[in-house]
């Protein structure tokens, strides 16, 4: 069984909307291409493997981050041709 971790304190900056967030509850982690819209664009055809490598992607700079859970929920599933994040840097 996995650990999990919560953060107990700090700050954080929500990407999509630019804003500083002190309590880790008022955050979600998420992917500037929602996981189903890549599903249903060509993921569905790839690996496990990749389509987790993908999903986990560290090493971009935009995916996976942290946002607001407000924001997060207005984007929803929404792929980024129907949605921008507020942020004009995040777009």
């Amino acid at each position: 069984m996995a650990a999990r971790y919560r953060p107990t304190g700090g700050s954080w900056w929500s990407y999509y909307d630019g804003q500083e967030v002190t309590d880790p509850g008022a955050l979600d982690i998420d992917q500037m291409v929602p996981l189903a819209e890549a599903w249903d664009s060509g993921a569905s055809a790839w690996t496990a493997a990749r389509r987790e490598d993908t999903a986990n992607d560290q090493g971009a700079a935009t995916s996976p981050v942290a946002v607001t859970v407000r924001t997060n929920r207005q984007k929803s599933d929404q792929d980024p041709a129907q949605w921008l994040p507020p942020a004009p840097e995040a777009r």
